[in-house]
């Protein structure tokens, strides 16, 4: 639309270029335009046009209507503004422009279109020139039945092309379209290139009235040569030459093509022709000449993601060959490109390496002492050990190290094969990798594909090379990377961990770090007296439980699992030992116990610290529910073997009821004459030999004298 439209040979400006607000709502045929000058208000203009009959050139009613306001009654700073800002209007108004509107049925019919060949929508801007060629014959065609009525009417029998072909040719004055100066150039950025000879242009009016808007689709401007390339046998052997592992390039594609097409009398082919079908079929050729994997990263639809909100909801790790050289001497010389790799384990939420490992090269075993210091590591951070809710790693050592992945985490998802877009660990390393830059000399690069320019000077490196750490200056060196990082983020790590809820925390318990991350002693042992004594490291330990279970299965060699850095606690499994030597031959495992370090009582009283006593009268309660639970054992067996003798009178003669009852159901005198018995036939054996003093059972005397002590 444009501001101004003659009625009765004079100048109007519509209403909706004036106004300063949004007309009233129930009057629908009023509105108000973006690029209004903003004159005045609805009510404004309702009581301007009450009290002045001559500002009002055509009222606004009936639907599609609107008032216009005559142009030469405005104030002259508002037709200024006009003027200003949409061009002068001409006088001596063209016909045509009364019928003139944009038709915004034939934009929206010219935007959604798309040629079949390959789905291609017009450009912008011939969107908008067959909008403007629309909408010029829609009001080339009202104009052109107006004056065919009138000469009817009148009886005349003049022909009234003549006079529309005049019109047009009048609208186009200048390059610029209905008569107003730069108005349509301004708000359209085009003018119509409809035909100006009589004949061609009553040609284009007849057929676009046949065909409507599909008739001013210019198909002359398709691409020729997508004609030489037409049916499905001609595109399927184009596409198998474009998707071979060879990769040739368009001209030899060509070659083959035109091979065939000799035999086939098709129309020869070039290698632009080649090029444009690459483009176009790139996506179903892609994956045949760069690989299912490329494909994946660059032609499949990605996952757009985004960081945690809370630590410990989600971990991820990889390894890193450290861009960190270092010499090496071995074998009679010494190298110097040689660099460790690191096993990273990375919570996302702010990029905070929660544990790591070094090692030669990534293995199995790097990988779980990594997973083993990212659970200590949240000990340090929280008081206790806590397992991330989702763990995510690639594929490498899969089946090895699944069962750990899943004992470590409430969700295991594992990265597609060869798909480094779902590692954010990947990034991580590119900024490990430019700390590494920005701190040691003796970084090595980016990598291969790294632009030249940004990579470090080799001449140099080589002339410092002597200067290089040793493999344990170069540990030390990525051990400082990773505490810089860690003591950059870690208050923020902090402050995400306690956004997590409590009941959304995973703790994971000491024994399940043991039985996950524990060393596996060589030797079993079984429970002794004095407890479970294991030698670890070349030392004798002893270990305890108040667990009775442990008691009941003191038959059972164990196998041990402990961490060599803690020993205040380990875990038993039940195994298979070598009866001579009790080295450990297989772990059964369907048994484990989480024992601690015996506490040591001193013997003299005067030693004596505090928790001692506690220490001490938790193993005399123990002992209490220890010895009242193999009493009510053996209570409970006698009344039901009672019951059986009743239930079962067979059994009355038998020698079992001789032994374990008399003939009023009663035991205790058949046992004391058994006693009496025995006591004949006893030999007398000096005592038994006390291996360690470290160990006794206090008599009730003493303990009652000694044991309720509670100031000590």
């Amino acid at each position: 639309m444009i501001p101004y439209e003659s009625h009765n040979n004079e100048i109007g400006v519509r209403l909706g270029y004036l106004l300063k607000e949004s007309t009233d709502p129930e009057k629908p045929e009023l509105r108000r335009y973006s690029d209004s000058i903003d004159y005045f208000t609805y009510q404004a203009y309702q009581q301007q046009a009450h009290k002045r009959p001559d500002l009002r050139l055509k009222e606004g009613r009936g639907t599609g209507n609107e008032a216009l306001i005559r142009f030469g009654a405005l104030p002259l700073i508002v037709q200024k503004q006009l003027i200003e800002k949409f061009g002068h209007p001409v006088q001596d108004v063209n016909p045509l422009e009364e019928y003139f509107r944009i038709d915004e049925r034939a934009r929206l019919h010219f935007e959604a279109f798309t040629y079949e060949d390959d789905n291609s929508h017009l450009s912008p801007e011939q969107i908008q020139q067959y909008t403007i060629n629309a909408s010029v014959l829609n009001a080339l065609g009202m104009l052109k039945q107006k004056r065919e009525v009138m000469s009817k009417m009148s009886g005349s029998r003049r022909n009234v092309w003549p006079s529309c072909v005049e019109d047009l040719g009048g609208i186009d004055k200048e390059g610029n379209p209905f008569g107003f100066v730069n108005v349509l150039r301004v708000k359209h950025r085009a003018a119509h290139n409809l035909p100006q000879n009589e004949r061609r242009l009553r040609e284009a009016l007849t057929a676009y009235q046949a065909q409507s808007y599909a008739y001013l689709i210019d198909n002359r401007s398709r691409n020729k040569n997508a004609a030489k390339i037409k049916d499905d046998a001609q595109q399927a052997l184009l596409g198998e030459l474009l998707r071979k592992h060879s990769n040739f390039d368009n001209e030899q594609i060509a070659e083959f093509y035109n091979m065939a097409a000799s035999k086939l009398s098709w129309k020869f082919i070039t290698g632009a022709t080649v090029a444009n079908h690459r483009a176009k079929l790139g996506l179903y050729v892609y994956a045949g000449s760069r690989g299912e994997t490329n494909f994946r990263n660059n032609r499949a639809m990605q996952v757009k993601r985004k960081a945690p909100t809370v630590a410990m909801a989600y971990w991820t790790l990889d390894g890193w060959d450290a861009e960190l050289l270092y010499q090496k001497f071995e074998d009679g010389r010494t190298t110097y490109h040689n660099r460790l790799t690191v096993v990273v384990v990375l919570d996302p939420v702010n990029k905070y390496p929660v544990g790591y490992a070094i090692g030669d090269h990534e293995t199995p075993a790097l990988i779980t002492e990594a997973l083993r210091d990212a659970a200590n590591h949240t000990r340090e951070l929280f008081g206790e050990r806590f397992r991330p809710l989702q763990l995510q790693s690639d594929r490498y050592a899969i089946k090895t190290l699944s069962p750990l992945y899943e004992a470590m985490t409430k969700h295991f998802t594992p990265g597609r094969v060869r798909n480094s877009k779902t590692k954010v660990v990947e990034r991580y390393f590119l900024h490990l990798n430019k700390q590494c830059q920005k701190y040691f000399a003796n970084w090595s690069g980016f990598g291969v594909t790294a632009d030249k320019e940004h990579q470090p000077n080799a001449d140099y490196l080589n002339k410092v090379r002597h200067q290089f750490p040793d493999e344990q200056g170069c540990r030390a060196q990525i051990e400082r990377l990773i505490q810089m990082e860690r003591h950059a983020k870690v208050a923020e790590y902090r402050e995400r961990w306690d956004a997590l809820p409590a009941q959304d925390r995973l703790p994971l318990s000491t024994a399940d770090y043991l039985y996950l991350f524990g060393q596996t002693h060589s030797h079993t042992n079984r429970l002794r007296g004095e407890g479970f004594t294991p030698t670890l490291q070349g030392s004798t330990y002893t270990f305890d439980t108040f667990d009775q279970r442990f008691r009941e299965m003191s038959f059972m060699d164990w196998a041990v699992k402990y961490d060599p850095t803690d020993l205040t606690s380990i875990l038993v499994l039940n195994a298979k030992a070598d009866r001579s030597t009790s080295k450990l031959k297989e772990v059964i495992g369907t048994h484990r116990f989480e024992l601690t370090m015996k506490h040591e009582q001193p013997m003299a009283l005067y030693d004596r610290k505090e928790g001692d006593a506690a220490a001490l009268h938790q193993v005399f309660n123990y002992n209490k529910q220890l010895e009242q639970s193999v009493i009510d054992r053996a209570s409970k067996e006698r009344k039901e073997v009672e019951r059986l003798f009743i239930e079962q009178p067979q059994l009355n003669d038998t020698l079992v009821k001789m032994v374990l009852t008399d003939s009023k159901g009663q035991h205790k005198d058949p046992r004391n004459n058994q006693r009496k018995i025995n006591t004949k036939k006893t030999i007398t054996l000096p005592p038994a030999k006390i291996e360690s003093e470290d160990f006794e059972i206090l008599d009730d005397d003493v303990r009652r004298e000694y044991g309720a002590a509670t100031d000590y």
